[in-house]
C-alpha cells in the first residue's frame, strides 16, 4: 500500500500568527516537512489555513467562531499578504514537490466561505460584494506571484474564478499553459464523495 501513495495532503494551520508574522521556528517546520516529502519521492497537495474549529453553531447554523470577538478566522488582508510573502521562498524552493497549491488562507479550513474579513457581513458568508471579490483576487494574485510559474492554484469553488476574473466560459486550448492567472487557476472539490451533497461546490447545474 505504501508503494502506491504518490501524493500527501499537507495542511499547515497558522492559528498562532493571526496578529504577527510567522515565526522562524514554524517556517523551519514547514521547510522540514516539505523536505521530507521530497526525500520520500512524493508530491503534496498544499494548503495553509488559520482556523478549523466550527464545532458549535448558533440557531442559524453560523459557526460560533464568527461571533467570538476574541477569535478570528484569518488575519485581515495586510497581515495575510505578509504571511504569503514570508512563505514565498519556501514555495519557490519546493515547487518540485507541490502538485497543486490550494488557495486556502481565507475562512475556516481555508475554504473561503466562513470568514471574518473577506465578506461585508460574516453572518452572511454567501453574500460577497465586488469589493470583497477584489480583496480575494489580491490574495490569489499574491499566491500566483509567490509560486514558481509552472505551478497551479486550486480555488474552492468554480464561482470564485468566474467572479474574480469576469470569466463565464472555460479557457480554450490556446489559453492553457500560458502562465496567465486564468490558465493557472482551477478548483478543488472538498465535498467529493460527501454523503450529503456538494456543500455548495457547484452553484448551479451549469
Amino acid at each position: 500500500e505504501e508503494a502506491t501513495i504518490t501524493q500527501a495532503y499537507c495542511l499547515f494551520y497558522l492559528d498562532t500568527f493571526l496578529n504577527s508574522n510567522i515565526s522562524e521556528t514554524f517556517l523551519t517546520h514547514i521547510h522540514t516537512n516539505l523536505a521530507n516529502v521530497r526525500a520520500a519521492g512524493r508530491k503534496c497537495l498544499l494548503r495553509f489555513a488559520y482556523t478549523w474549529d466550527d464545532s458549535d453553531t448558533n440557531d442559524n447554523g453560523v459557526p460560533d467562531v464568527l461571533e467570538n470577538a476574541t477569535q478570528q478566522t484569518e488575519p485581515d488582508l495586510p497581515q495575510l499578504l505578509a504571511h504569503i510573502d514570508q512563505l514565498k521562498p519556501i514555495l519557490q524552493e519546493y515547487g518540485d514537490v507541490i502538485a497543486v497549491l490550494q488557495a486556502g488562507f481565507i475562512g475556516i479550513w481555508g475554504e473561503w466561505y466562513y470568514t471574518d474579513h473577506f465578506v461585508d457581513n460574516p453572518t452572511q458568508p454567501d453574500t460577497i460584494s465586488p469589493t470583497q471579490y477584489e480583496r480575494r483576487k489580491t490574495v490569489v494574485q499574491r499566491l500566483l506571484d509567490s509560486l514558481p510559474a509552472n505551478r497551479m492554484i486550486a480555488l474552492r469553488y468554480p464561482l470564485l474564478k468566474k467572479q474574480m476574473f469576469g470569466r463565464t466560459t472555460p479557457i480554450t486550448d490556446a489559453e492553457a499553459f500560458q502562465n496567465t492567472p486564468l490558465s493557472r487557476l482551477g478548483f478543488h472539490n472538498d465535498a467529493f464523495l460527501n454523503s450529503y451533497g456538494d456543500s455548495g461546490t457547484f452553484q448551479s447545474d451549469a
